[in-house]
């Protein structure tokens, strides 16, 4: 597959308030990964159709809430893969993650995805804690007792995920679905998986910065792409995006010498 078959969706909002990660993106590695042939969409919920809205916008009438992140996706991909069935790939991310778009491709052409590709950062969730996930008390009590069988997945922040397999995620009125990746794992089962390492730097409050040399290794050894910000200063989350394609200031960021 070559890029113009690999799409990525990322899940946004239609909330004024993260109108600045928006911005942030289209101005730093949105630019760079259209230019690469990527096709890229931010999509969120809430509103009157499902519709590509722009050259950049897929918008969706499931409800644009958190607990609502499942059936969101599953409407956009629909949306997406209706207006472009030569989509093969998608790799689904959120409005607080930097894309390094040379390195996203050489990771992909390392990994030889497929449409039935499913590949991320792995976890795993306790089944009967995620179905009373709307419930924070009951979701932390079950978790804590780590009673019930598991749900393994990959991380929403950033997963790729083959059209072929996304064809088969139900989308149903009548049934309630877990969180957005966990429901994902639970349904897939079967799939290519890919022993490529994935590797990601997560900067919140209580990052610590790393040695230069050691980030180098990251993105030069094992193609270091995907940089997640979430920090309690969400206005400085979004600067961080922006002025993330600047090396010198990547590297002031992240490391120490």
């Amino acid at each position: 597959m070559n890029n113009a078959n690999i799409c990525i969706l990322i899940l946004s909002t239609k909330a004024e308030s993260y109108r600045g990660f928006i911005t942030s993106i289209e101005n730093s590695w949105y630019k760079e990964a259209v230019n690469k042939g990527f096709k890229v969409f931010f999509y969120s919920g809430g509103h009157s159709e499902n519709c590509v809205y722009s050259h950049n916008e897929i918008r969706v009438t499931e409800a644009d809430s958190i607990e609502n992140c499942y059936r969101k996706f599953v409407s956009a991909k629909n949306v997406l893969l209706d207006n472009y069935p030569d989509v093969e790939l998608i790799y689904r991310t959120n409005l607080s993650s930097y894309i390094d778009i040379s390195n996203f491709s050489k990771y992909i052409n390392k990994c030889s995805f497929d449409n039935d590709s499913y590949h991320g950062v792995q976890g795993k969730a306790n089944l009967w804690s995620e179905i009373f996930f709307k419930n924070k008390y009951l979701h932390l009590l079950l978790k804590y007792l780590h009673l019930g069988p598991k749900v393994s997945f990959f991380s929403g922040a950033g997963f790729f995920i083959g059209t072929k397999l996304c064809n088969t995620l139900s989308l149903d009125d009548s049934k309630n679905y877990l969180i957005d990746d966990v429901e994902i794992g639970r349904q897939i089962t079967k799939f290519k998986a890919h022993n490529v390492k994935y590797e990601r730097i997560y900067v919140t409050d209580s990052y610590v910065k790393i040695k230069k040399k050691d980030l180098d290794v990251l993105v030069n050894d094992f193609m270091l792409f995907h940089y997640k910000f979430k920090t309690s200063d969400r206005n400085a989350d979004i600067d961080n995006v922006a002025k993330f394609s600047s090396l010198d200031f990547r590297s002031n960021l992240l490391t120490t010498s």
